[in-house]
């Protein structure tokens, strides 16, 4: 999946979102059929990211809850992290309640000092 990970980055700086899209989903079936979890939650990830860059909301919040979800099954917790973010972000335009993903961030961030 590497290669159109590389080539779907190339798509999105020349400002092409629908071939970086569509190649990145060549590099997630590839990823898929490799059984490379870490990979899978990356494409999921980028997918979400370049969609969102695209102005597809809902979509993008549905790619980052994937990506969340697989980064959280392989105790990924960097990935966790962006996910979650992208979640709170992104929640209000998804017709998604951002305080519930709020609350999720806030319980794996650590605490600030007094």
């Amino acid at each position: 999946g590497a290669n159109f990970y590389v080539l779907a980055s190339i798509y999105s700086q020349k400002g092409d979102s629908a071939n970086a899209i569509a190649t990145m989903g060549k590099a997630l079936a590839a990823d898929r059929t490799a059984e490379n979890s870490h990979g899978i939650a990356s494409d999921l990830e980028a997918l979400g990211t370049l969609t969102r860059k695209a102005g597809r909301l809902p979509d993008a919040f549905m790619w980052y809850k994937r990506s969340f979800n697989v980064w959280l099954a392989i105790d990924n917790a960097p990935g966790v992290e962006r996910a979650l973010r992208a979640l709170v972000e992104l929640a209000g335009e998804a017709g998604e309640d951002p305080e519930y993903y709020s609350a999720m961030l806030a319980k794996i961030l650590p605490a600030s000092p007094p």
